[in-house]
């Protein structure tokens, strides 16, 4: 299975509204005020962060080119996208820009004036931060649907093959993102599972509006099947339109 890519200005909207709340947030206890640089330069604490968080971006940009199928086949592509993103700066720049990440860290310390190597800086910092906390659901946004968006832009004809239908974590991460699209919050989802000699039971509960949702019981010879399609009945309730989410 395949999925065009078309640009889409929404995809970024989204990923701009979630990034701006977490700021919102996140940001009046994120860091006690680092000593001031006088060289035009971050804080160390902050250059330090920056470092963690471009190693973070460094693996996973490779891990995702890799799971849409844009490794040594595409290489070409992989290496333009990395030139418009990491290297030019200005893309990942006006992410930084447009969720007020600049204004929010101005709060928090004396900052050098922010040109687009700085703001790139803060992006990773950002990036270090969302790992500690273990947001791994900000975190994906903050990564791979960014770059999922701007490889839209740059390869309109270009088609990602879409992940695997018999991968449970590539499902649960898709479930996620449907949610937090759909709800405009924040989502969590927990698995749990009892497992005998001839069945195993798996189940999701889901997180909303402060309040657990069970979703139905699948049952299976074994553990495995039993997760697979408890996921993908979750995701076709959300693409069919049957996930009451404002319960």
């Amino acid at each position: 299975m395949t999925i065009k890519t078309v640009g889409s200005n929404r995809r970024l909207g989204f990923i701009t509204q979630q990034l701006q709340r977490y700021i919102a947030q996140r940001m009046p206890i994120w860091r006690k005020r680092p000593a001031i640089s006088g060289d035009g330069k971050l804080p160390w604490l902050l250059q330090a962060a920056a470092l963690r968080g471009e190693a973070i971006m460094r693996v996973r940009f490779f891990d995702w080119c890799e799971a849409v199928n844009m490794g040594l086949t595409q290489s070409g592509h992989q290496q333009k996208l990395w030139q418009t993103l990491m290297v030019e700066r200005g893309k990942v720049a006006d992410l930084v820009r447009r969720i007020g990440l600049i204004k929010a860290m101005a709060n928090q310390t004396a900052m050098p004036e922010v040109d687009d190597e700085l703001a790139y800086q803060l992006y990773c910092g950002m990036l270090d931060d969302l790992a500690r906390q273990q947001n791994m659901q900000l975190l994906e946004i903050a990564t791979d649907q960014l770059w999922l968006h701007y490889f839209r832009q740059l390869f309109p004809d270009t088609a990602v093959q879409a992940s695997p239908p018999d991968d449970p974590e590539a499902l649960r991460l898709r479930a996620e993102i449907m949610l937090a699209k759909l709800t405009r919050q924040t989502v969590a989802i927990k698995e749990s599972f009892t497992q005998s000699e001839t069945a195993a039971t798996f189940h999701l509960r889901i997180k909303l509006d402060g309040k657990w949702q069970d979703q139905p019981t699948i049952t299976a010879t074994r553990l495995k099947p039993a997760r697979l399609q408890a996921w993908q009945a979750l995701i076709t309730q959300l693409e069919t339109g049957k996930l009451d989410a404002q319960a």
